[in-house]
């Protein structure tokens, strides 16, 4: 009964009262007479009888059935209604609905005809199927997003350094993870700036280029937060950038410094050994090549590749004419951070 009440009253709307006849709850063939109530509510004023079921005065059994969730009072171990407020009704209403202690218990559907029960029942299910038909949507569209590719970016920094010098190196790279590692990557990588709210999106984030790098307060900011929240940032110095690099992510982690990773790091163990550490792709100023992190509570948030320039031998082999095999080197380092970034962390 007490489901059947609630679930009436809300279909309905509303219930209303019939001079001289009784409280009805429309879907319910017989009125709810003034006897079976221990105490009749006072009569409604005309103005809200002629309001009918717009009225306010004239929904206090529905209000009473909602607010209370029971549309009547078990028995003498509850306490009494009128120690009860209905939430959602003015001091009068509740005072109407008040009056109303007690109600006697009959057997649910009783009173409906096959009609209104059929009615209700339809009301029901397809209230159902609509939750069913909401839930296998979301569901669907969870399983899309995730079956979508992964992105990764190059930063566009501002400073006039030439954030874009190698164009076809990190689609090179996402080739080469995705035959060698079966990774899904997105074959274009996504052009993202630093202060971007888009970049939280993106696990690996590549910045190269020579000459001067400029963050603002802002994007600095930005950019820590996108490194503690989870992301990687991999700068490669394409010869001339070390300075500038330094100075900026410095304005992004005040408190950390580059330090030179051991050859037993794991981006230079897995999956392609690289048993002296980071591999010498462009000679540069003859200097030896060394791989700098910025250290987070234990965790890489940021690999610094100085004197290797492992873009240049990530880009076509027509671009810097270099072996296949120096490429190959290039492409796997690169290939290790991939996998650091998408199962170490």
């Amino acid at each position: 009964m007490q489901g059947f009440m609630d679930e009436v009253c809300r279909v309905s709307g509303i219930g209303y009262q019939e001079e001289g006849v009784g409280y009805r709850v429309p879907g319910i063939e017989e009125h709810i007479l003034p006897e079976n109530l221990a105490v009749a509510p006072p009569p409604l004023s005309r103005d809200r009888r002629e309001r009918g079921r717009g009225g306010r005065g004239v929904r206090w059994i529905a209000r009473e059935c909602r607010g209370k969730r029971r549309g009547y009072n078990r028995g003498p171990s509850e306490a009494p209604f009128s120690k009860r407020r209905c939430p959602g009704l003015r001091g009068d209403d509740n005072a109407i609905a008040a009056n109303a202690v007690q109600r006697q218990e009959v057997p649910a559907f009783a009173g409906m005809t096959s009609a209104s029960r059929a009615v209700l029942k339809l009301s029901l299910v397809t209230r159902h199927l609509s939750l069913l038909f909401l839930l296998l949507s979301f569901s669907l569209f969870s399983l899309n997003v995730h079956a979508q590719s992964v992105h990764i970016g190059l930063l566009k920094y501002s400073g006039g350094g030439d954030w874009y010098v190698n164009p076809t190196s990190l689609p090179n790279l996402i080739r080469f993870c995705n035959e060698t590692m079966h990774t899904d990557i997105a074959k274009d990588p996504v052009t993202i700036e630093p202060g971007s709210r888009d970049i939280f999106s993106l696990p690996f984030v590549h910045m190269t280029g020579h000459g001067n790098v400029l963050f603002s307060p802002q994007e600095a900011e930005n950019l820590r937060q996108y490194l503690l929240g989870g992301g990687f940032l991999h700068i490669d110095d394409n010869y001339g950038l070390d300075q500038f690099a330094r100075r900026e992510m410095k304005k992004v982690f005040p408190e950390l410094d580059f330090v030179e990773l051991p050859a037993s790091h794991p981006v230079f163990q897995k999956p392609n050994l690289f048993p002296e550490g980071l591999p010498k792709i462009h000679e540069h100023d003859g200097k030896r090549p060394q791989g700098f992190g910025l250290i987070w509570e234990g965790r890489l948030v940021c690999f610094y590749s100085y004197e290797s320039d492992l873009g240049d031998g990530w880009e076509d082999p027509q671009v810097h004419n270099d072996s296949q095999e120096t490429r190959l080197k290039a492409l796997k380092m690169g290939a290790n951070l991939v996998h650091y970034v998408f199962t170490e962390k």
